[in-house]
């Protein structure tokens, strides 16, 4: 076994948990030159985060612990918190759950917890909220967060109706009715092919053609008549090139069949 250097030996003393001969050639292949104390610690910090050396049981065996009574540190986006909490560790302290636990609670708090349990502390203090504004009855403990946000919709919107005045509700009520009829209308956008329905003297069924205006022309009335009804006179009157006129009630008209 090859005699380690001073040098790697201080690394060893400011990073104890590295502290094992397998590590020794794996640190001292990645460094460069010159070796310094500095170019050998960050080579073995660089290592340690990607974690390619081994850690001593002791260190190994206090975070396991330590993750065992706070998952929360654990998962994805806490990929360096074991590097980190070694780093902070005090000299020559033992890497209990109870040190880690002093770590995780400084003000600074250094360690990440993971996505999945900041998502999960979010929806529940969401839950405490809604709860709270619903009234802190019993009866919204077993609702689920989804559930819980319908029935804060329900009361905020209950509430902002019967805040209006008669005639304020009157225009909410043209409203909506116009949005209505607006939806009804929306027509899905027209295709650029078009798969044939019917027989004619050009086209074959479930023939795959180009919606032109000369392929329109060609198509029996059948596939007309699918096609106005599906995507509307405006946008067939755009295909065809026609422009809608106006009679003399005011009334417009277009391509019809």
């Amino acid at each position: 076994m090859t005699q380690r250097t001073p040098t790697l030996e201080k690394v060893y003393e400011s990073r104890p948990w590295l502290d094992l001969s397998a590590n020794d050639s794996f640190i001292m292949s990645a460094v460069g030159h010159p070796i310094t104390f500095n170019t050998l610690l960050a080579v073995a910090d660089r290592l340690d985060s990607q974690q390619t050396l081994a850690i001593v049981d002791e260190y190994a065996q206090g975070w396991a612990d330590f993750l065992a009574v706070h998952p929360e540190f654990e998962g994805e986006g806490t990929h360096g918190n074991r590097c980190l909490a070694f780093q902070l560790l005090n000299l020559y302290e033992p890497p209990t759950v109870e040190a880690f636990e002093a770590i995780a609670d400084r003000e600074s708090r250094p360690l990440t917890v993971s996505s999945v349990y900041s998502a999960q502390q979010a929806e529940q203090a969401e839950r405490v909220q809604l709860i709270k504004a619903l009234g802190d009855q019993p009866k919204f403990l077993s609702l689920s967060l989804d559930q819980l946000r319908r029935e804060f919709a329900v009361v905020t919107e209950n509430e902002r109706l019967q805040s209006l005045t008669p005639e304020q509700i009157r225009q909410e009520l043209r409203s909506a009715e116009q949005q209505r009829i607006q939806a009804a209308n929306t027509k899905p956008e027209l295709p650029e092919t078009w798969r044939v329905l019917v027989d004619s003297d050009r086209f074959k069924r479930n023939e795959v053609i180009p919606l032109t205006k000369e392929n329109f022309m060609l198509l029996e009335r059948g596939d007309m008549r699918v096609l106005l009804n599906t995507y509307g006179h405006a946008q067939i009157d755009t295909l065809l090139g026609v422009k809608p006129r106006t009679d003399f009630s005011g009334q417009s008209f277009s391509f019809t069949l």
